[in-house]
């Protein structure tokens, strides 16, 4: 079937679909001496592992970050892939902890 002054399409056309990608979006400025519960999924709702990488400015315990100090605070966010639909998610957070 087809529009009766047209010729139906027959022809297969191949493209690719990148796999989407898993990301955290938050506040990174805050202040000394308070917490952060930060996401425990991915905006693909992709559970997500947390570790601390950086200075006793902060604290992270499960997925909460407690911020000690004025300075800076690094955590790497990752989640896994899921079979081509989306990317693997290896996320660098930086807080700006002010007084």
């Amino acid at each position: 079937p087809g529009y009766a002054q047209y010729t139906p399409i027959t022809e297969h056309y191949l493209f690719k679909i990148n796999p989407g990608l898993q990301r955290i979006t938050i506040n990174t400025s805050v202040r000394a001496g308070t917490s952060y519960t930060l996401p425990a999924l991915s905006n693909l709702g992709e559970q997500i592992s947390y570790e601390q990488s950086s200075t006793t400015n902060c604290t992270l315990t499960g997925n909460t970050v407690t911020f000690n100090k004025v300075g800076s605070c690094m955590i790497k966010a990752t989640a896994l892939a899921k079979n081509n639909t989306y990317q693997s998610m290896n996320q660098t957070i930086v807080f700006k902890i002010r007084k």
